[in-house]
């Protein structure tokens, strides 16, 4: 998932061919979203997460970039709403999956959820 639009797929994909010799394995289990704005990111992870990770049968989720977290579209009414449900969300798929989220901000400072 990638919320910075910096997220390299095509790296991904030259290591699993060239490297791995695995490219349609990988290609397989592999979901890119591009989430431009809190609230995409908010329904994906609400709605579509847990049935997008089942259908594709992918054990990795990434997220990129920190906009999600102090983005100045999002009112406090909407982030105390949405993040509860959106932790919920990925705590939900946490058994079967290996969550990473990179960010150069400090989660700490941020939310307290």
């Amino acid at each position: 998932m990638v919320t910075d639009n910096k997220f390299d797929f095509y790296n991904i994909t030259e290591i699993a061919d060239k490297k791995y010799r695995i490219l349609d394995k990988a290609l397989k289990h592999i979901i890119v979203q591009r989430m431009f704005t809190i609230y995409q990111l908010a329904h994906f992870l609400i709605k579509e997460l847990e049935k997008n990770l089942e259908k594709y049968k992918s054990k990795l989720l990434v997220i990129t970039g920190d906009f999600f977290l102090s983005d100045p579209q999002i009112t406090k009414q909407d982030k105390d709403w949405l993040y509860p449900q959106m932790i919920q969300s990925i705590k939900k798929v946490v058994a079967n999956s290996i969550i990473l989220v990179f960010s150069p901000t400090t989660l700490s400072n941020l939310v307290n959820y």
